[in-house]
């Protein structure tokens, strides 16, 4: 396994490999009118214009909060600078990778300190590891605006939308197909990668980077995907994947970087926000739409509440705010993913990425999927073995 990380041409880009560590920011939105009087939107409580002004009184009190997140710095920069324009409140960021932020709370909570107020990451470690672990606070009593509350406003129709089970504690900003295989269009053409089978070439021998599937991530959800959920494929082509000799690495860069060069002229499970990044500069690189379908995720926009935040009222005020319209759309403009909210432009996204009406999908939050994921990383280094070195 490769985990050097060599920087890509644009500098704007080496951000990504300094968010890696724990790197902090400040954040604060432009204001969402607080709701006036009591509605009756569902599916949960509206919060009178009284109490909801009392909330923000109470949150510029404590004056900051303090997130956990894999975001891009794009994406905490711009959280950041609206939030403090909004309501003049600091919001902090320590960024990593799931894996780094669960790894870093865990410590954290062993040595009897309870920093952090929410954490903004990916489903998977958050449904399967975080959330079973004890460190959420259900998030869902914490909406209360109208505009977040409104039915209307959300992909399905059924109010926010939450990756849990208990559809309590997970709350996604994004909804968005999860791209799964990223080709250099320089070197592969779109005829060449149609189907999952269509890797299995022997063209595309040793010529395939991937992210680690033996972590919470892309790599570990598609993998499930092939092994468990698409009858046509199953585990027998995962070990068929396997013999395609693919580089797996654990850096979030650099295997998008590898494909934009054209060094392995095809991703699977990279970072999808980071290949928006390059995408965004010009890269010559394209999501392949795979015939056998995807599925939806929450990507990097999961919000959930750490049980015992020093914070909460500024918690909740970056809950509701998170979810508007105008936030959303400041959010979906930033990572190139596409909102949860149906309200939100999608004007400046690749059209051929954005969700479908007639398409079934498989959500990334279902009580099978976050169980299969005992037999998925067993099964991962059972197969993959040597290659996760």
């Amino acid at each position: 396994m490769v985990n050097n990380t060599k920087l890509y041409l644009l500098p704007l880009l080496i951000v990504f490999v300094l968010a890696a560590g724990a790197c902090q920011e400040k954040i604060l939105p432009p204001p969402v009118t607080p709701p006036v009087g009591e509605t009756k939107a569902s599916p949960g409580k509206s919060v009178p214009e009284d109490d909801w002004q009392k909330t923000l009184a109470r949150a510029k009190e404590e004056g900051s909060l303090l997130i956990y997140t894999g975001a891009s710095a794009e994406a905490r920069r711009v959280l950041a600078d609206a939030f403090r324009k909004t309501y003049g409140m600091e919001a902090e960021f320590i960024a990593g990778s799931p894996g780094e932020l669960e790894t870093k709370l865990a410590k954290e909570r062993s040595a009897g300190l309870f920093l952090g107020d929410l954490v903004l990451s990916g489903p998977g470690s958050m449904t399967a590891s975080m959330k079973p672990a004890g460190l959420f606070d259900p998030i869902k009593p914490l909406l209360v605006l109208p505009e977040v509350l409104d039915p209307r406003a959300w992909w399905g129709e059924q109010g926010p939308i939450f990756i849990d089970t208990e559809e309590n504690y997970v709350v996604a900003g994004s909804y968005f197909e999860a791209m799964t295989v990223l080709m250099n269009t320089d070197v592969v053409r779109p005829s060449q990668l149609k189907s999952y089978r269509d890797l299995l070439g022997t063209s595309w021998k040793g010529k395939i980077v991937m992210g680690d599937p033996a972590g919470p991530g892309q790599a570990a959800a598609l993998v499930q995907l092939w092994g468990w959920v698409m009858p046509n494929l199953g585990k027998n082509y995962v070990r068929d994947f396997v013999k395609q000799e693919p580089i797996i690495m654990r850096d979030r860069l650099l295997p998008v970087e590898w494909v934009a060069r054209g060094k392995n002229p095809i991703g699977i499970g990279v970072q999808t926000s980071i290949a928006g990044e390059f995408m965004g500069k010009g890269a010559p690189i394209k999501w392949a739409r795979i015939e056998e379908g995807a599925w939806l995720t929450g990507g990097l926009s999961c919000l959930s509440l750490l049980n015992r935040a020093p914070h909460p009222n500024a918690a909740k005020v970056f809950a509701n705010w998170f979810l508007t319209k105008e936030v959303s759309t400041l959010y979906s403009r930033a990572t190139l993913q596409q909102a949860s909210r149906v309200d939100v432009p999608t004007d400046f996204l690749d059209p051929e990425t954005l969700r479908l009406k007639e398409v079934k999908y498989h959500k990334e939050g279902e009580k099978e999927h976050v169980l299969r994921y005992a037999e998925v990383y067993p099964f991962v280094k059972e197969v993959f073995g040597p290659l996760l070195k």
